[in-house]
């Protein structure tokens, strides 16, 4: 059988090649982290959500070279030489036909491992913006699969393959809704598969006048900020015609997400590959607050991207106030159908059989 060994810090796009692996007679193999971030004792996206798809889950404890020396950087640059061992040992045993890299950090030790042991590396880049990990990868890989166009100059011409970024069938598919009234326009926040404790922040002063007008789903992810519980709190200080229309949770599961992004009138999100393209396919009218440390300014690039072409406005994070952030969403709403209609003239960027095409080039490598 072969055997497919699977990497990255893009868990979405995996999943949705994963479902395309598992019509052939793929043995597949997620290596990845289990604790989300650097210090945290939390449980990573990763390891949850391909422990629940039932894929294989070895674990790999790695490191990045941060841009600040506090104690968890240090621990962290400690960390990367363990990492490619780690890596080495993994490619010894389980001897895998072809490496899929979903990018970062995670991804670069397991890929420089294969290239050693001259197993195939194929890897795809979701963003406009490429980071110095994916960069070194790319060299490595006998294919590189591109999500958007304008990376074709980025990366080495005869490796590229235009795929596209794979969409998870279940923002399409209505499975359950969630428990909130929905008697205003709805509003989505989310900060993405961790949440974000700074959007989270953002928002727990705007709620009291947010929830007069909109119903508003806050994926607020789960941290040692413990903010999940503060605004559950918050919530249950609200007028109770206003408590009804706020849904604080920590994750939204595919079970659920179809019909959030269904019901949804607005979102308000980080910038990253996976969301744009999902905006862009069910033509969300969206406020970005992207990522500001995220690499090569990947997620202001990202937002940039939609910001230009009228689909989408953008705020940074080190100058958004409350007050600013109710002025945009009320702006976002007002706009809503030229937003609409810009993104629907955006359609053509969402290949839908982008997990088919990335299974191709995987099928090719030998």
């Amino acid at each position: 059988m072969k055997k497919i060994l699977i990497t990255g810090g893009h868990v979405t796009p995996a999943l949705a090649v994963i479902e395309e692996l598992r019509r052939s007679a793929w043995e597949i193999i997620y290596i990845g982290r289990i604790h989300a971030l650097e210090g945290d004792e939390n449980e990573s996206v990763e390891h949850r959500l391909i422990s629940e798809a039932g894929v294989k889950f070895i674990p790999i404890t790695t490191g990045r070279l941060q841009r600040s020396m506090t104690i968890n950087g240090i621990i962290s640059l400690l960390k990367i030489p363990l990492g490619f061992l780690m890596a080495l040992a993994i490619l010894a045993r389980e001897k895998p036909t072809v490496v899929l890299s979903f990018g970062g950090y995670v991804a670069l030790p397991v890929a420089i491992a294969a290239a050693l042991f001259n197993v195939g590396v194929v890897t795809h880049e979701q963003t406009h913006s490429s980071g110095l990990a994916n960069r070194i990868i790319a060299k490595l890989a006998r294919f590189v699969c591109l999500g958007w166009p304008d990376m074709n100059h980025t990366m080495p011409a005869a490796k590229v393959v235009m795929t596209g970024n794979p969409v998870r069938l279940a923002v399409f598919q209505v499975h359950r809704q969630l428990d909130v009234v929905c008697d205003k326009p709805v509003l989505y926040i989310t900060g993405g598969s961790l949440g974000s404790h700074s959007i989270n922040q953002l928002f727990m002063n705007c709620l009291p006048e947010l929830t007069r007008d909109f119903t508003v789903i806050h994926q607020c992810g789960r941290s040692a900020f413990n903010d999940f519980q503060k605004l559950v709190r918050i919530k249950e200080m609200l007028p109770a015609g206003q408590k009804k229309r706020y849904l604080p949770v920590e994750f939204v599961d595919d079970e659920y997400i179809g019909w959030v992004y269904k019901t949804a009138d607005l979102v308000v999100s980080r910038a990253g590959a996976n969301t744009l393209t999902e905006i862009i396919a069910l033509q969300k009218p969206a406020l970005f607050i992207p990522l500001p440390w995220s690499g090569a300014r990947e997620q202001e690039k990202n937002a940039q991207f939609l910001v230009e072409r009228g689909a989408a406005l953008s705020i940074k994070q080190n100058v958004v106030t409350g007050q600013m952030l109710l002025t945009l969403i009320y702006q976002l709403y007002q706009e809503r159908k030229t937003i609409k209609q810009q993104l629907k003239n955006l359609a053509h960027f969402v290949i839908m059989d982008s997990a088919r095409k990335i299974v191709a080039v995987v099928e090719s490598v030998r």
